[in-house]
């Protein structure tokens, strides 16, 4: 089932197409969406997280591209020059690439099903025409490519219980990899609602996904049916801006510098009030509402903090991780979002089987093994932020991804299967994707 709630919205019949992102980075508490017009807007857009999610940067490059050169000539040249630029937003996901490249007349990835769409020759309605046409098909296959895939997740799971058919499961999955990283339902996600749609879905346990939260804001916001926090939400940051604007007056009033004035009110808005603290305590379980749409499954979800996921397990039987990918390269070792590893890790500790799911387009063949991934590592003043932490004096380490070694997954679930290890125990993830090109 698509999203209720859409993450990009684009109308190629209006001239030129228009090209509208979610801002994902204010949910779940707001719905906003930003205006893509040049190709320079998508990769700001995406280097600033307010769009994320491969397969979604993907595709908001391509329609990115498709607007940009409607509103404004464009030669062959400039196009190679727009696409170059677009795939330096996110070097480690390789969707990105994988949708671009065929658009470059000196495309040779192993990877590509389609090479050459556009020539030196077309003239620059022919280029407009071909790359919104192209768009287009990128959009009509993602959310098939994700039920396909969904359903062979699902059925993987069942397969390991083929005593017990009506089985409900307890699964875990990290970050964010349903409808608001995919043009709808999701990867990873996809499968834990296709499980929750056949009535095989126990339990969903959430990690937070620090420093970005995408576990907490985003897959939680889809688990609950995606009720954005309206009225309340906003009426209360007015509240709360209002008595930072008093408290900076009374403090200069009182003869404080203008500057320690701002600071105090700072450390008044990280001081947990009573009140709130009253609050807190009446909230037995914010993930157990009824869900907001047929869709939710919130009341069978729980949050928990990244470095919680080992005491869950040592507690809960759980039976499966499902989880997403940013590139899978020849051997099955996998770059997904940070803390994927480790979850890794703690899954083998507990023997549970660890399933990476992605679509063909997040295979990179030229790469033979995780060593040669190029991780995206994140501005330090990031965490500094996001922990509270001293802005001074320390130093940060934050990678937007980690590598999963092949030997801790269990197998790739795509749109045409699942990619399994040989008797040898290793993955040939070439041999598969030859066979279904």
């Amino acid at each position: 089932m698509a999203s209720s709630l859409q993450a990009f919205k684009f109308d190629s019949a209006t001239t030129p197409p228009t090209l509208f992102v979610l801002d994902q980075l204010l949910l779940p508490h707001r719905k906003s969406y930003i205006k893509i017009q040049t190709v320079e807007d998508a990769f700001t857009a995406i280097t600033s997280m307010n769009v994320r999610g491969a397969p979604l940067i993907a595709l908001t490059s391509v329609l990115a591209l498709a607007v940009d050169i409607s509103s404004s000539p464009a030669t062959h040249q400039s196009i190679l020059e727009k696409i170059t630029f677009l795939k330096s937003s996110r070097p480690t996901a390789v969707n990105l690439s994988n949708a671009l490249n065929p658009l470059l007349a000196s495309s040779t990835s192993t990877t590509n099903t389609n090479t050459n769409i556009i020539d030196a020759s077309d003239d620059s309605a022919t280029l407009v025409a071909k790359i919104i046409a192209y768009s287009k098909f990128l959009l009509s296959s993602d959310l098939q490519t994700n039920l396909n895939l969904s359903e062979h997740g699902a059925s993987a799971l069942k397969r390991l219980h083929p005593s017990t058919p009506n089985k409900k499961y307890n699964v875990v999955t990290i970050c964010n990899t349903g409808s608001l990283a995919t043009s709808g339902h999701g990867t990873a996600l996809g499968v834990i609602r296709t499980l929750h749609k056949s009535d095989n879905l126990n339990s969903l346990l959430i990690p937070e996904t620090r420093p970005y939260n995408q576990g907490s804001r985003l897959t939680a916001f889809e688990a609950v049916g995606e009720r954005v926090e309206r009225s309340g939400v906003r009426s209360r940051a007015k509240r709360a801006n209002c008595w930072k604007f008093l408290r900076c007056r009374l403090s200069a009033a009182l003869g404080f510098p203008l500057r320690l004035a701002f600071r105090c009110a700072r450390l008044m808005d990280t001081a947990p009030s009573l009140r709130s603290v009253r609050k807190t305590k009446t909230l037995s379980n914010p993930l157990k509402p009824t869900p907001f749409s047929e869709d939710g499954f919130g009341h069978l979800s729980t949050l928990c903090c990244d470095s919680a996921v080992a005491a869950f397990m040592s507690k809960v039987k759980v039976d499966a991780a499902f989880v997403g990918a940013d590139r899978v390269v020849a051997n099955g070792d996998t770059a997904n979002k940070i803390g994927t590893f480790q979850l890794a890790i703690t899954c083998k500790q507990f023997a549970v089987p660890l399933f990476v799911c992605c679509p063909l387009s997040t295979i990179d063949l030229d790469t033979a093994t995780g060593g040669g991934i190029e991780i995206e590592e994140r501005k330090s003043q990031e965490l500094l932020l996001a922990s509270s932490a001293p802005r001074e004096g320390v130093s940060c380490f934050n990678p937007a991804f980690d590598v999963t070694p092949g030997n801790l997954i269990a197998g790739i679930v795509t749109e045409h299967g699942v990619i399994e290890k040989n008797e040898s125990g290793l993955f040939d993830v070439g041999l598969f994707v030859h066979k279904n090109k």
